[in-house]
């Protein structure tokens, strides 16, 4: 799943909180508004503006044609999402807004600070003024970047301490015994494969590219070249000191993995692979994966009690409607504006079994409280 970059109000658009929709605009002269933006959604102190929106839609596009769609069924597929994208972006501000009152923002940034780090030494650059000059360079925003990985860290911060941990540790021996009892065939022992893999960052460098620098190491593995020595040259992971790790274990992954745990396309890549296969590249979040299996060990027919792995599987099961349900709440206690245009297009998907209306009654309650407050101050 791709990052979504926040949405905070821009120095250059705004300089004053928005308490109404409307277009945002500098007088050039006297009486003559120049639009610079159109503000689609306000979300408490933030707005979500029509750039932003046009600006998601290009990116979503563009990663379909990737995938190798042609433009216009891209174009069309993204527009036919285009609420569930603004939708998305109220939720995404929300959750940075939630990050911040929780206190995690130096957290969040610190991580993202790490992430620029480990890109520069992927990149074998000194500095980070440097790897920015390089960026920039290569036709790429370093700040876009540093807001997709804001924004991402801050989700997976948020609902991993606000939702993800209270569904894992509330779960009581009770409930976990009951699951297992219920449910023995989830619980047998599964295969288990032990993996080497080559990974190759998108950071900084053209997606195209990467993908077909990873189609021809398989092309080369596949007629002879030797995994380990390919890993050791090409493989881009790094450990907690950004320190690339291939050349110490020419990518050999620590323990075994249960083959249906993984990643479903992980799974489907490797379960008819013999010891010794290698996958065709694998895309992920950050880059490309090519997986070679060095052992496989059979699963068993007899479901074993591990309160860890019920607990682990319950959690997994109820962590979504958890998360969906911790949103709703969070929109229905925001104050949520969209513009006139909007509603008919997103205001449905905003109203949920916790917020009833399209801009929902919190938000209607604060919007009378600035609207008193407006009145006092004309």
């Amino acid at each position: 799943m791709r990052f979504i970059y926040p949405v905070f109000i821009r120095a250059t658009l705004i300089v004053v909180a928005l308490f109404s929709i409307g277009s945002i605009s500098v007088f050039a002269q006297e009486n003559e508004p120049v639009v610079i933006d159109e503000v689609v959604v306000q979300a408490n102190e933030g707005v979500i503006t029509l750039s932003l929106v046009k600006r998601e839609i290009e990116d979503a596009v563009q990663g379909l044609i990737q995938t190798g769609m042609k433009e216009d069924e891209a174009r069309k597929k993204v527009m036919e999402q285009k609420a569930q994208l603004i939708l998305s972006l109220i939720d995404e501000i929300l959750i940075m807004q939630k990050g911040k009152e929780l206190g995690l923002a130096e957290e969040v940034e610190a991580e993202v600070n790490k992430r620029f780090l480990e890109i520069a030494a992927q990149q074998k650059i000194k500095t980070i003024e440097e790897l920015y000059r390089a960026m920039k360079e290569s036709g790429v925003d370093p700040e876009a970047i540093r807001q997709k990985y804001r924004a991402g860290i801050m989700k997976d911060t948020v609902l991993g301490r606000e939702v993800d941990s209270v569904v894992y540790y509330n779960l009581s021996e009770k409930e976990l015994k009951e699951y297992f009892q219920k449910n023995p065939d989830k619980f047998k022992k599964p295969e288990e494969v032990v993996l080497s893999e080559i990974f190759l960052s998108f950071a900084g460098r053209d997606e195209k590219a990467v993908e077909a620098q990873a189609a021809d190491l398989v092309k080369q593995i596949r007629a002879g070249a030797d995994f380990g020595e390919i890993a050791i040259k090409f493989s881009e992971r790094t450990d907690q000191q950004s320190n690339r790790t291939a050349p110490k274990d020419k990518g050999r992954l620590p323990g075994k993995f249960a083959l249906l745990e993984l990643r479903p396309d992980f799974t489907a890549a490797l379960k008819t692979l013999k010891v010794g296969g290698v996958t065709d590249p694998i895309r992920v979040d950050e880059g490309i994966e090519i997986l070679r299996i060095e052992e496989r060990t059979a699963g068993a027919d007899t479901p074993t009690y591990n309160e860890r792995r019920v607990r682990e599987v319950v959690a997994y099961e109820r962590i979504p409607n958890a998360r969906k349900k911790y949103i709703e709440e969070l929109r229905a206690d925001s104050y949520i504006k969209l513009a006139e245009a909007y509603r008919p297009l997103v205001g449905p998907l905003i109203t949920t079994a916790t917020t009833p209306n399209a801009v929902t009654t919190a938000s209607k309650e604060k919007e009378k409280e600035k609207e008193k407050k407006d009145k006092k101050k004309n």
